[in-house]
């Protein structure tokens, strides 16, 4: 209870740096909560849609209380979801049964533990917390009017990304620089790891089979990320290989092990580094081999700059939010496509010339200063081109 009390205070205050200001977002939360779980905003005193509209434009936005009663109505919505789909019968979530006990209980009981007759309710609850508290109470139902995917699935790609990337031992890592540092670095720390969690989600559910087995996909995925971890500084373009050894060493400053300050600052790679675990797996190839044709490719194409770029568009609407994030995915699905080409023969030069060609154009682009969802999404179409040439 006191974890989660802890953890429910830091998603608040992640919350409060984005959400609370993000009309769209706000409006598709209430709506979510008003038409799945009951909230009434008259009676937790939340503000109409019309008061919200004056307090956004005045520079007000939602206060704490507030942001707490919306959080705890989406873990209410998503654990029905997650009992009424049966998400805690896969065997691989027995592992959060066993933690919800002390450990020397766990060890003792742990047949009891696991034929617990609330062990559904117990497992589900802590996914739905997890979920909410690491990545903000919007991102689930987002994800899942985005795709059409089940919250059980979901939820299971939430574990796979958890697990695989070992984001447990980093969140904890910057929970013990508690009074250490400033809060504001603190939770500049947080939002890195959210970030980088949420589009670990947002990949899988792309990319993996809607009923993923948990037991055969972590070890596959936790291996070929511990691999490229370590091998970043040697896959990494130039560019890029400069800007995380710069990241690594401001959040070593921090108090840090190089280890963990390693794996954050490498977050933007290793999620994109999923593509090359999923190219390595029918090419039976090395993950780092497989990395150097990926990253050298994305050099090429400025794909790093392209994606940090859309980041920075502007979305007034959930169209504009939908529309960004769908062309996100096109675009990397196009460079998978293209490395993965690249794996299975040497570009011919002609092939190399048109990579570097259209890369030269897609740098132009995003270097111009008015960049937009229009041209973000020629982009997509240049590469599209490029991955079915």
């Amino acid at each position: 209870v006191l974890r989660n009390n802890y953890l429910q205070t830091l998603c608040v205050s992640l919350m409060a740096r984005t959400l609370s200001r993000d009309r769209a977002g706000l409006s598709r939360l209430f709506r979510e909560l008003e038409h799945r779980g009951g909230l009434d905003r008259d009676i937790e005193f939340l503000p109409s849609g019309e008061e919200l509209d004056d307090r956004l434009k005045s520079g007000s936005r939602l206060a704490r209380p507030e942001m707490a009663v919306l959080v705890s109505y989406a873990k209410i919505v998503v654990f029905n979801d997650l009992m009424a789909q049966k998400f805690a019968a896969d065997p691989y979530l027995e592992v959060e049964l066993m933690r919800y006990f002390p450990a020397r209980m766990s060890k003792t009981y742990k047949a009891e533990i696991t034929s617990h007759r609330l062990r559904a309710e117990i497992i589900s609850t802590l996914i739905a917390n997890s979920i909410v508290n690491r990545c903000g109470p919007l991102f689930l139902f987002d994800l899942a009017n985005d795709t059409g995917i089940r919250a059980a699935d979901l939820a299971r790609f939430y574990v796979l990304s958890r697990d695989s990337f070992g984001f447990l031992a980093m969140n904890e890592a910057v929970d013990r620089l508690d009074n250490q540092i400033s809060s504001d670095q603190q939770m500049s720390l947080y939002a890195r790891l959210q970030d980088g969690l949420m589009d670990a989600v947002a990949w899988f559910a792309a990319n993996e089979s809607t009923r993923p087995q948990l037991s055969d996909l972590v070890p596959i995925y936790t291996d070929g990320i511990a691999t490229l971890t370590g091998a970043l500084s040697d896959v990494l373009p130039k560019a890029q290989k400069a800007q995380l050894a710069s990241d690594v060493e401001e959040i070593s400053a921090l108090g840090l092990d190089a280890k963990t300050a390693l794996q954050i600052a490498g977050l933007r790679y290793l999620v994109r580094g999923l593509d090359v675990v999923q190219i390595a797996r029918p090419a039976n190839r090395p993950v780092k081999e497989i990395a150097k044709t990926y990253f050298g490719l994305s050099g090429t194409l400025g794909i790093d700059h392209i994606l940090t770029s859309a980041q920075n568009l502007p979305s007034e609407s959930d169209y504009d939010r939908q529309a960004i994030a769908g062309i996100r995915q096109t675009v990397q699905r196009s460079v998978r496509s293209i490395a993965a080409d690249g794996v299975k023969a040497t570009l011919s030069q002609a092939r190399q010339d048109q990579v570097a060609n259209t890369g030269d154009e897609l740098v132009k682009i995003t270097r111009e200063a008015d960049f937009s969802l229009a041209k973000f999404a020629v982009i997509a179409s240049q590469l599209g081109v490029l991955a079915k040439a």
